[in-house]
């Protein structure tokens, strides 16, 4: 359950992370070249690959105490897609 409200029913093995990273892998593309991004528990799985991740302002509470460790991890506080834009921008500045 995401949000305390969804409930996303995948096949055994599926998550959102580990398929990026299979199409990460399938494009032949760098890692370097992705940044995820987030907001609720099902993207737990995202930030977990390692890549440069954003979590949202507006992120879920459960998300963001699983996340909390994670150093890969940007936390905008800004919500949806402008805490994404302050997330790549503060990628941008790291290189």
């Amino acid at each position: 359950m995401s949000a305390d409200k969804y409930l996303d029913i995948l096949p055994k093995g599926v998550a959102k992370g580990s398929t990026l990273l299979k199409l990460i892998d399938w494009l032949n593309i760098s890692p370097y070249q992705v940044i995820t991004s987030g907001d609720s528990l099902n993207d737990l799985s995202l930030f977990e690959t390692g890549l440069k991740s954003i979590a949202v302002g507006n992120s879920e509470l459960k998300l963001v105490e699983k996340i909390k460790t994670l150093n890969n991890v940007y936390y905008s506080d800004f919500p949806g897609v402008t805490g994404i834009w302050d997330g790549i921008k503060y990628y941008d500045q790291t290189f």
